[in-house]
């Protein structure tokens, strides 16, 4: 019973965790919208990011950050 237990805490932990890390991704994009470039395509892309201010790189390495933090947390 223990192991399935700790499978399920596991599980939901890894489940909440993701959720943490993609609600903050798309917090940064709500907050912060890429304007004037279709992210579709390769050339926009590439343009856009020269445009790019530091936290646009900043905020997904926080994303996983605390998407990791939160799930192992949860297990612990």
């Amino acid at each position: 019973m223990e192991r399935v237990k700790t499978t399920f805490i596991t599980i939901l932990a890894l489940m909440i965790g993701g959720a943490v890390n993609m609600g903050i991704i798309e917090l940064n994009s709500a907050l912060f919208p890429i304007k004037g470039y279709d992210m579709t395509k390769v050339e926009d892309i590439n343009r856009a990011i020269k445009t790019f201010p530091v936290w646009r790189f900043i905020m997904p390495f926080l994303a996983h950050a605390a998407g990791t933090f939160v799930g192992a947390f949860l297990v612990g």
